[in-house]
């Protein structure tokens, strides 16, 4: 099996079920916006380790970085710069705000720990499990269908714009070279990327209704992810610590 951000493994992360780790995602989002802020960064650090310690902490980390890099950029560049008054002065006649830099920096923290508790759980859990494990649980097969088809999906795309970009160049089209060049040339992968994917949409489509996929509220597993009883408790504390927090946070 592959998956676009999946990576193998033995570890207890990789064997703990799906449903927990979406719990976790789960209370993630709520903890996110009620912890402080200056907590955001050390948990995110806390995750990346984590992963090193379920063997994916080179890919969890680069994902992590490449993603949150660019936005904390915009949000220093958008808060510090662009929408506050500018109340420090910096480098001559550069001025920061500290209402900006604060906003910025609280705004990236918690982005920052919401993208490696999300990450965390995609790299080490395949789509195909959650889906099973959904449909284990009693979820309606639509559901869990909508929620983990996009991760399925998501890597024969991958695959697909890979073909066709050598397809494209195999053709006499000049795939390399500048920033332009690359715009220029992007419709020649777009285009056939958006027509294929609308086709296997309607073949899926035709498919799922050709076996009756939503005759029966409930899909029977013939191998469903290992979960224990230790392993509900848990969940059932996240989501509760999840509703709590996010009560407290609109509270406030």
């Amino acid at each position: 099996m592959s998956a676009l951000l999946y990576r193998q493994g033995t570890s207890r992360l990789h064997r703990a079920n799906p449903l927990t780790k979406l719990c976790f995602v789960a209370w993630s989002v709520t903890a996110a916006f009620l912890l402080p802020w200056q907590l955001a960064i050390p948990a995110s650090l806390a995750i990346l380790a984590a992963g090193a310690a379920s063997g994916v902490g080179k890919t969890l980390s680069r994902l992590w970085f490449v993603t949150i890099a660019p936005l904390a950029f915009a949000m220093l560049i958008i808060h510090g710069f662009l929408l506050h008054p500018a109340d420090i002065s910096v480098w001559g006649r550069l001025r920061l705000s500290h209402l900006g830099l604060e906003l910025a920096a609280r705004t990236s923290g918690r982005l920052g720990f919401l993208l490696a508790s999300s990450l965390l759980v995609l790299v080490t859990t395949h789509p195909s499990q959650i889906l099973k494990s959904m449909d284990a649980a009693g979820f309606s097969p639509g559901l869990s269908y909508v929620l983990a088809s996009p991760l399925l999906i998501a890597d024969v795309f991958a695959e697909r714009a890979h073909a066709i970009r050598e397809a494209q160049q195999s053709r006499g089209l000049a795939m390399e070279g500048s920033a332009w060049a690359h715009l220029r040339t992007l419709p020649a992968v777009l285009v056939p990327l958006v027509v294929l994917g609308l086709e296997d949409a309607h073949h899926r489509s035709s498919a799922l209704t050709g076996r009756a996929f939503r005759a029966l509220p409930r899909r029977t597993v013939l191998d469903p992810p290992p979960d224990s009883k230790r392993g509900r408790l848990v969940r059932w504390f996240l989501l509760a610590a999840a509703a709590l927090q996010g009560g407290l946070a609109l509270w406030r």
